[in-house]
């Protein structure tokens, strides 16, 4: 029984670094969702994610521009293996374009919103849900980061496994 964790990196760098270590450390399999123009601006850190082994996928609203920044971050070096509809997007717009691509599509089932300023009622919210199978989705704001130890720490006291998107640990 696990999860998956996916962090949605479209606009805020300034603590991508810390989480990563903390994964790292932490042993916690991440995949990472942007559009090819924040990889194309943050290549260090791609670069670091890649090394890492985490995984990387896309971040689209329309089967064009997913073919489009598909190419764009195969020009980058960055192999993908997933896309996640945009906000408000039905994923059966991208569906046939990804399996074109060969890229499985994917949805979260828990959005871990960062509505707080206090870590520990991130954690909380964490401790009082069920996640058996689920894909938690958050952003890499502060207080997410300040509260992802303690998130790692509830999920495996709740005997649950941290998985890749792809099935690995």
């Amino acid at each position: 029984e696990g999860v998956a964790l996916e962090c949605v990196v479209t606009w805020d760098a300034a603590g991508l670094d810390y989480l990563m270590d903390l994964a790292v450390e932490m042993e916690v399999p991440l995949t990472f969702f942007m559009t090819a123009e924040f990889a194309a601006g943050h290549g260090e850190r791609v670069a670091a994610m890649l090394e890492h082994g985490f995984e990387i996928g896309l971040l689209c609203r329309d089967a064009d521009t997913l073919r489009a920044q598909a190419a764009q971050m195969s020009a980058l070096g960055v192999g993908l293996a997933h896309v996640m509809p945009a906000a408000g997007v039905n994923s059966s717009v991208l569906d046939a374009a990804a399996s074109e691509l060969g890229l499985t599509t994917v949805l979260c089932t828990f959005e871990l919103k960062n509505t707080a300023t206090d870590p520990a009622v991130l954690i909380k919210k964490v401790s009082e849900s069920s996640f058996d199978g689920a894909i938690i989705r958050f952003q890499p704001a502060k207080t997410t980061i300040d509260a992802f130890s303690g998130i790692i720490e509830t999920l495996r006291q709740m005997g649950l496994t941290l998985k890749g998107l792809a099935g690995g640990t």
